[in-house]
């Protein structure tokens, strides 16, 4: 099945790269030398990304993250740039039910067709640059659940950061900034919601990433479950290299929080396509635990969200969804997922989908600000939940 996406992607991919090479092949002055050149750096940036992706898993270098970086940054100009020329290309498309318009406008579009070019390129610049800004400048969202069941702790500081996807771009730096704002929110526990690697270790072991992450400090530890992309990567490497740095990897298995709060880490689904083996059901998980304690759920993918109300769950986190990471491709997360980014409730559940907090691909985000995301649980009170703000 994995496969099959993969390859359906690939093809989207290389089909849209084909789309804006042919378009801007047919803008150019008709300089040979100038088209060779147009064509050779287009197709360069078209290959870059899965070239670096390749060399970085055989030899991780300095090349393999220049050409990462320029690929992701190529995606996201990929985007924005098919937009712009769809657009123009369905006005063309409109302009056909009258000849006479569509020619003033063709004969128009020709006197000012290089200034256009320039404006559109100017354009997407703009919209990349602030994009990558927006990503360097994560917000806390702090939200407040109430739970209503009896604890020895009359609340639990938590903090969730989700799709971290370390590596060449989610770099050592990135992460300082992130544990920083953790450590500012003086968490009792912190929760790793999966994607915590990109897919290779080698530049996370380079770069002693990890170290960051033994460096959060939470009265009761540090957290996590298995992501998607940790199985596109050596996944038993990965929970070792973490668990190495003081993280508590939790697959399909459960932790106790003091003596009476249960986190319930269920491993990534990615695991059943991996292994064709199915991961323990949340039924089983919850075998022997005394549900009159508050049930924490950990699940990277927000699927299934009702699987949690039916067995009790007091709160689910998850991530995975980026919210599309790009406008406007939320549109699709938010069609795929019942929510896609945000707090929901559904009966005595609650729920609370993160964006996350790095990038995956273009170094980028758009239409939604990477969270890390702060949740006060209280106990013993009744379904109050206070409005969401965020603290820059």
């Amino acid at each position: 099945m994995f496969i099959g996406i993969f390859i359906i992607v690939l093809i989207g991919y290389f089909a849209l790269n084909y789309y804006i090479i042919r378009r801007g092949y047919k803008f150019l002055p008709e300089y040979k030398t100038f088209k060779i050149f147009y064509l050779l750096i287009t197709i360069f940036f078209a290959l870059a990304f899965i070239v670096g992706k390749i060399v970085e898993h055989h030899w991780f270098s300095g090349l393999s993250v220049i050409l990462i970086w320029i690929g992701a940054i190529w995606l996201g100009a990929l985007l924005y740039l098919s937009l712009c020329l769809m657009i123009i290309d369905f006005i063309g498309y409109i302009l056909k039910v009258s000849p006479e318009l569509r020619k003033k406008v063709v004969e128009r579009l020709t006197s000012v067709k290089y200034p256009l070019v320039v404006i559109i390129l100017i354009l997407t610049s703009i919209i990349l640059y602030n994009g990558y800004k927006n990503a360097l400048s994560p917000s806390t969202t702090y939200i407040e659940v109430n739970i209503d069941k009896k604890t020895t702790l009359d609340s639990l500081n938590l903090v969730a950061v989700s799709d971290l996807h370390l590596g060449a771009i989610m770099n050592r730096s990135r992460l300082e900034t992130i544990v920083s704002k953790i450590n500012a929110c003086k968490p009792d526990a912190v929760v790793l919601v999966g994607d915590i690697v990109d897919d290779n270790l080698e530049p996370v072991i380079r770069e002693n990433t990890g170290y960051l992450l033994s460096t959060i400090e939470a009265l009761y530890g540090v957290y996590a479950v298995t992501g998607n992309h940790e199985f596109y990567g050596d996944v038993d490497a990965i929970t070792q290299y973490l668990r190495s740095n003081r993280v508590k990897v939790l697959r399909d298995s459960v932790a106790q929080i003091f003596s009476d709060i249960y986190l319930i880490g269920r491993e990534d689904t990615q695991y059943e396509m991996d292994t064709s083996e199915q991961r323990k059901s949340l039924n089983t998980l919850l075998d022997g635990i005394d549900r009159k304690s508050p049930l924490i759920l950990l699940d990277h993918k927000p699927d299934n969200l009702d699987q949690a109300r039916a067995n009790g769950i007091d709160l689910q986190i998850s991530g995975h969804t980026h919210h599309g990471q790009l406008w406007p491709l939320n549109l699709i997360t938010e069609m795929l997922y019942e929510k896609s980014w945000g707090y929901m409730r559904k009966g005595d559940t609650h729920y609370y989908i993160s964006c996350g907090i790095g990038t995956w691909g273009p170094p980028m985000r758009i239409g939604n600000q990477p969270e890390i995301v702060n949740i006060m649980l209280r106990f013993g009170q009744y379904d109050r939940i206070a409005p969401d703000r965020n603290i820059k």
